[in-house]
């Protein structure tokens, strides 16, 4: 590919960065490169924007209009969370189509999506609205927030030694994506058969981590969402931080599903580059990570430690068994990968070969 997008979706946001540089942000303000922006003021506002299109992020097939209405919301206020902040309020851009399929499911988006401001305690204050042709429905949300004492908390705070804490599990979205999409065959016994519903529900309906960013806002230097994958995810917050980093691959805290449906190396690479997991990564001084953990467990957010922040020239890696392994830039990017997140062309595929269904119990 060519073009302003052959070399991935970080290197056109920075070509914009570099741009758009010299018009801003205002003074005390941040501008392209984290989750969120920040406009300076009293209080502060972060201002984050997520756009999802249909058969590029989502498959009505896969999700129903519910699903989507919570997701598309769900992958904002995870941004919010990223900067150690609470939402604040919501603006819907959205893209629908005519036809009697479509106007039966519009009802449906926006029951769900009441509901869930609801139970977010977000308002909806306003947005735009505009027809579409079939098959291009598009969804995007603007959310502002306002950040927890401590806050905001940035990726480029990290320092050489702090350490490396996720919260939640990871790789359950990916799975569930696979089973749903037919690379995976559901398991028969029935305890498998929970945790592979449950992978489904994960994909389907994730819960951005608000209750962790408190904590996150008092003890986190640096903090990222990660909703591309750690893959991807990670690097970016290293490099924002001027930093290498270290993840031990038997800390990470794997989803149940793809640890009891998958061989550990595959369920290791779903993990680090299925994507779609809204947890947050962040990284914290030694001194402060008792402190973090305790507040984390208070709120009912798990987490774990799994690696630290490096010297720049240390670069990134895995440590397997004790031994170092080249740290692989697996993820999802919609330039390069063309297809929705999950299991996407970067590592994965070697889980389930195409063509070859595997037996989620075998």
């Amino acid at each position: 590919m060519t073009g302003p997008f052959a070399h991935g979706e970080d290197a056109f946001l920075e070509r914009l960065r570099r741009r758009f540089a010299v018009l801003g942000p205002p003074r005390g303000g941040l501008g392209i490169g984290d989750d969120a922006a920040l406009l300076p003021g009293r209080p502060p506002r972060v201002v984050t924007t997520d756009l999802l299109v249909e058969g590029q992020h989502f498959r009505f097939d896969l999700l129903d209009p519910a699903d989507l209405a919570v997701r598309a919301l769900e992958a904002n206020l995870s941004d919010v969370a990223a900067m150690g902040a609470r939402p604040e309020a919501v603006f819907l851009g959205l893209g629908w189509p005519r036809g009697a399929t479509s106007e039966r499911r519009l009802p449906r988006f926006l029951a769900a999506l009441f509901e869930a401001c609801a139970a977010r305690r977000v308002p909806l204050l306003g947005g735009d609205t505009v027809r579409v042709p079939q098959g291009a429905t598009t969804v995007a949300f603007t959310v502002t927030g306002i950040p927890h004492r401590g806050g905001p908390v940035l990726r480029s705070g990290g320092r050489p030694g702090d350490v490396l804490v996720v919260t939640g599990t990871l790789g359950g979205s990916a799975l569930g994506l696979a089973l749903l999409e037919g690379r995976l065959r559901p398991p028969r016994e029935t305890a498998l058969k929970r945790l592979a519903a449950a992978a489904v529900a994960r994909y389907r309906r994730p819960e951005a981590r608000l209750a962790a960013a408190p904590a996150m806002a008092g003890a986190a230097r640096a903090l990222i969402d990660l909703s591309d994958g750690m893959g991807l995810d990670l690097p970016r917050l290293a490099r924002a931080s001027g930093c290498g980093f270290e993840v031990v691959a038997e800390r990470l805290p794997i989803d149940p599903a793809p640890a009891r449906l998958l061989r550990p190396a595959a369920a290791r690479r779903l993990a680090l580059g299925g994507g779609e997991d809204f947890e947050l990564l962040a990284a914290v001084p030694p001194a402060r990570l008792a402190g973090l953990l305790r507040r984390l467990a208070a709120a009912d957010v798990p987490a774990a430690p799994i690696g630290r922040l490096l010297p720049a020239r240390a670069g990134g890696r895995l440590l397997v068994g004790g031994a170092g392994k080249r740290w692989i830039a697996a993820g999802w990017d919609p330039f390069r990968t063309g297809r929705a997140p999950g299991l996407d062309a970067t590592a994965p595929p070697s889980v389930f070969p195409r063509g070859r269904g595997r037996t989620a119990a075998g």
